[in-house]
């Protein structure tokens, strides 16, 4: 019988080397903010690891890591195709990938559980055009590096530095709040560009003083049309007394007409008591009292009395007002007895539910809880 011995020489030991690379994948566990998870490898198979099956999708690359001392971040891009099946373009607009944890290993794909390397990552950011994506994944350590003003990044401030009911930012609803054709029906003393009066015909509602200051008046009619003032200052009396920040281009005129919309100090407590997020429910009075709304039907019982929901007249005497929500039922809604309306809602006048906004004030994609920022309330 004759034995042979297998010698590993050098030049084995670099052919082995050359081809190790053909023997690796890697997996990539990914968490996106709605805590859906998508398992995937860059392996032209499904792949088992761990009891979990990871599936193939079109990665067209993914980069080398940058590798830093100390505590600074690693970092890599993947580029891949949108598929419309793995990769679509809804769950990209809705950014559910922002902030999402991503769980890398490489691996022997002949033997899974042979693990070269591991480690945990988020998306920072990913970009898009119509076929493909690039994703910006980096290491935990750019957790307690990263800047603290905002979701996307800044300079720490006390104010919120979005800007109100941007679609991008701000989940904040201002349409109950905006009033189009506000009419001047006076000018305050002899300077025609610093103020107006407003008729309170054209301006409904029972807003508090100063609850249109930060906000704008953008003219629709007159010298001004097109043009946009800000309001420092809202008396809301009859008429509506409004002084800018700034004088108008040109002198205004009674009966130039413009749209108004609300403003925002960037406080949280005003994020909190002031703006909500879009209708959750709509409904007329059929019935009130300064305690109660009360409809035919409509309303799931108890949906809204969580301490988050606020009920807001839409229509009548009363529109502009808002009450924290105390308990609901199918056909009625109830305040607290601490906030009684100031009177009694009026048969026929309308409403709207809306829930508090302040959780989209700040926070940071990478929080526990940011997953509530992207929740639309309709």
């Amino acid at each position: 019988m004759t034995v042979r011995t297998v010698s590993e020489s050098a030049g084995c030991q670099q052919s082995l080397r050359l081809l190790r690379g053909k023997y690796l994948a890697t997996l990539f566990r990914l968490r996106r903010q709605d805590n859906f998870v998508l398992r995937f490898t860059d392996h032209d198979r499904p792949l088992t690891f761990d009891g979990e099956t990871y599936q193939p999708v079109n990665l067209s690359s993914i980069s080398a890591e940058r590798r830093e001392a100390g505590l600074r971040s690693g970092n890599q891009e993947a580029s891949g195709i949108i598929d419309g099946v793995t990769v679509t373009i809804p769950d990209l607009l809705g950014h559910k990938y922002r902030g999402a944890i991503v769980w890398q290993k490489v691996v022997d794909w002949r033997f899974p559980l042979h693990v070269f390397y591991a480690e945990t990552k988020r998306v920072r950011q990913i970009q898009w055009d119509g076929s493909r994506w690039v994703a910006t994944l980096e290491g935990m350590a750019a957790r307690m590096q990263q800047l603290v003003g905002g979701r996307f990044g800044g300079i720490f401030t006390t104010t919120c530095a979005y800007r109100l009911s941007d679609s991008s930012t701000c989940r904040a609803d201002i349409s109950l709040e905006t009033i189009a054709d506000v009419t001047v029906s006076g000018l305050i003393g002899t300077d025609t560009r610093m103020g107006a009066y407003f008729s309170a015909a054209s301006w409904p509602g029972t807003y508090a003083d100063d609850y249109y200051r930060d906000g704008e008046i953008e003219w629709t009619t007159g010298a001004n049309a097109g043009l946009i003032s800000p309001i420092v200052t809202h008396i809301h009396g009859s008429p509506r007394e409004i002084r800018f920040l700034l004088p108008t281009s040109f002198p205004i005129a009674i009966g130039d007409k413009g749209i108004a919309r609300p403003g925002c100090d960037g406080l949280r407590g005003t994020c909190y008591g002031k703006f909500r997020q879009q209708p959750s429910a709509t409904g007329t009075v059929l019935a009130g009292t300064t305690t109660q709304l009360i409809q035919t039907s409509g309303l799931t019982s108890g949906a809204y009395q969580d301490g988050t929901y606020y009920v807001v007249m839409t229509s009548g005497a009363l529109k502009g007002q808002e009450r924290l929500i105390f308990a609901n039922n199918a056909t009625g809604i109830q305040v607290p007895a601490t906030a009684l309306w100031p009177s009694v809602p009026a048969t026929g006048s309308t409403y709207a539910i809306r829930r508090t906004n302040v959780l989209n004030f700040g926070g940071s994609p990478y929080d526990p809880d940011a997953g509530v920022v992207v929740e639309q309330v309709t």
